[in-house]
């Protein structure tokens, strides 16, 4: 994509601000042009046209370049990165442009949102900033106050290990929320491209999903990641929740449909986050074989937004299952795809997970 830095937009900054805008613009068009399925590339060009008409966008589109750019370096690219104030001038100025440009767009974003609300004039500037915000905040979980790898890996209680771990839970609050306002959004959306894309992701999703309760008893429901589930009492007080969502995880993981295993934090049900933010293993279990999961999808799309999300959250839960015997056989298979950088076929991984 060849795009030029916006001078119509109204904008107060001096020149040193503008050279950093532009920077930063450069940045963002440089990490969307790779080659992506025809759906992502659409976004790509959508946001970036938008961003170019509309400064609230802009700023979110700047702050979220800012905190890519701040994730580059050595001192933020851990699971477990320090608090202390980085050496680097040049990642303090990202660090300061990441929260000064992203704090301007949610000021907007929100002040818009409570005056006008969602209509055909605002959906596209909600829309874009509210994707921006997403990545934003949920990037932003692995900065705050939490217990370093070298802390944990010379601790051998288990529950001392399941304490300290860092459960992913920005992938499950922002994205049903995100979800809901997509599903809003995309009624008034005036871009035709961006609207057709919305209702047809929503449209071959749900026929996917009618499987799920599908009385047909011919139906034949994929059960590959049902390992998840062994030694898993019947009359467990969770039993309900936790098969559901290992189906969820069944329906997702093969052929065509991977795509849509970003779709997956936004169809688990309420006590799903309950667990995970009690740090309940099983739990854990299913959200390791997720991220599994969305590093199959980005190997396929060339998510720029995910790089090294996968392997900075499953670093902060791989402490817990090493700690406990059954679960550290059970997420062999996880493991070596997404810290050996394997792609295993289902039938050799399930055997690896039931070893």
């Amino acid at each position: 994509m060849s795009f030029y830095f916006p001078t119509s937009i109204a904008t107060t900054v001096s020149g040193v601000d503008e050279a950093l805008e532009f920077r930063l613009f450069q940045h963002f068009v440089n990490i969307t042009d790779v080659p992506q399925l025809f759906s992502a590339c659409n976004i790509s060009l959508w946001i970036i046209q938008l961003a170019c008409r509309h400064r609230s966008v802009m700023e979110a589109l700047l702050g979220v370049s800012a905190f890519h750019l701040r994730s580059s370096f050595s001192s933020s690219s851990s699971a477990f990165p320090t608090s202390t104030i980085p050496e680097s001038k040049s990642e303090r100025e990202v660090i300061k442009a990441s929260h000064h440009y992203m704090g301007l767009a949610i000021a907007t974003h929100r002040k818009l949102i409570i005056e006008e609300g969602v209509t055909e004039k605002t959906a596209d500037v909600i829309l874009g900033s509210c994707l921006f915000i997403t990545y934003h905040s949920t990037g932003s979980q692995k900065f705050l106050n939490q217990a370093h790898n070298s802390v944990l890996s010379c601790n051998s209680d288990i529950e001392r290990h399941r304490e300290l771990c860092r459960v992913p839970l920005h992938w499950f609050v922002p994205m049903k929320s995100l979800k809901d306002m997509i599903n809003l959004a995309a009624t008034y959306v005036q871009n035709e491209g961006m609207r057709t894309l919305l209702e047809w992701e929503e449209a071959n999703f749900r026929v996917i999903l009618q499987n799920e309760t599908s009385p047909d008893p011919d139906n034949e429901y994929p059960t590959t990641f049902n390992f998840l589930l062994d030694d898993l009492p019947l009359d467990a007080p969770d039993y309900k929740t936790y098969v559901l969502c290992t189906k969820y995880l069944n329906l997702l993981s093969g052929g065509e449909v991977t795509k849509f295993i970003l779709k997956f934090p936004a169809l688990v049900p309420p006590r799903f986050v309950e667990l995970l933010r009690e740090k309940d293993m099983r739990m854990m279990g299913i959200v390791g074989y997720f991220l599994m999961l969305l590093r199959r999808a980005d190997h396929e799309k060339h998510l720029w937004w995910m790089a090294g999300a996968v392997e900075n959250d499953w670093e902060g839960m791989k402490y817990a299952y090493e700690s406990d015997e059954v679960w550290n056989r059970r997420m062999e298979w996880a493991r070596r795809e997404i810290e050996g950088g394997e792609f295993i076929d289902f039938v050799v991984g399930k055997a690896l997970a039931r070893r």
